[in-house]
């Protein structure tokens, strides 16, 4: 999968402020694909000098085996969806896109309403906002559920700003070949204007601008339509 992730001048990136990772060299470790390795346990990518089996790399590396496929629904437009089954707490998708300022994001957002944009997908990353309206990949894909089967984790990621924060999505459950792949939308958002939720669970809420009685761990993704409207990570 091409990740297409771009830091642009809003982001302004000072070199002073950039957070750090040190490599992990626990022995217990082996690959720093769970919780023996500190740099996983502090939600933060090793760095690009870690050892060689390292595995915390998902924002650089290319995966060999992409485990979700895009296709089209019945009312939905595009979403994802597994191809093979997937396993409770893999991490399978970093959200790519422009990077960009809180401000910067809605100046786009009144172009983007000007402009009769239907859908965006901004997505707040820290004190930044990831806007793969253009550049991403297939991140913004992911649509809406009630009862959602992935959630979205806000990792720190080194020689970025100390602010930002990459959006990884994970699995919240082990997840059958053929099911489609979710995240609750966490929009703030003008609650006079009503979203339909089309996600056909039981504890549907049958709006966007609600939550289910118990809601599961939720997203953050901005949307056009006449509101000023974002996704919230889960914060680690």
């Amino acid at each position: 999968m091409r990740i297409k992730h771009r830091f642009t001048t809003s982001y302004c990136q000072d070199t002073g402020k950039l957070h750090k990772t040190l490599a992990c060299n626990y022995e217990e470790c082996v690959d720093c694909s769970d919780h023996s390795c500190p740099n996983v346990s502090r939600s933060q990518e090793c760095p690009p000098n870690c050892k060689k089996r390292c595995k915390n790399q998902l924002s650089r590396i290319r995966m060999n085996t992409i485990p979700f496929v895009i296709a089209e629904t019945r009312d939905k437009g595009k979403s994802l969806f597994a191809k093979t089954h997937i396993s409770k707490e893999t991490r399978l998708l970093y959200y790519a896109g422009e990077i960009i300022s809180k401000a910067e994001s809605l100046e786009r957002l009144t172009k983007y309403e000007a402009e009769g944009v239907e859908h965006n997908y901004l997505f707040e990353c820290g004190q930044f906002v990831c806007d793969p309206t253009k550049y991403g990949n297939a991140g913004k894909y992911a649509n809406n559920s009630c009862d959602p089967n992935l959630e979205t984790e806000q990792w720190k990621i080194h020689g970025t700003h100390k602010d930002y924060r990459a959006i990884f999505f994970t699995a919240v459950r082990d997840i059958p070949k053929g099911d489609e792949l979710t995240i609750k939308y966490d929009f703030e958002c003008d609650p006079s204007i009503e979203r339909k939720c089309l996600c056909g669970e039981t504890i549907c809420t049958g709006s966007l601008n609600k939550l289910p009685l118990e809601p599961n761990k939720r997203s953050n993704k901005r949307s056009s339509s006449g509101a000023s409207e974002k996704k919230k990570a889960k914060r680690l």
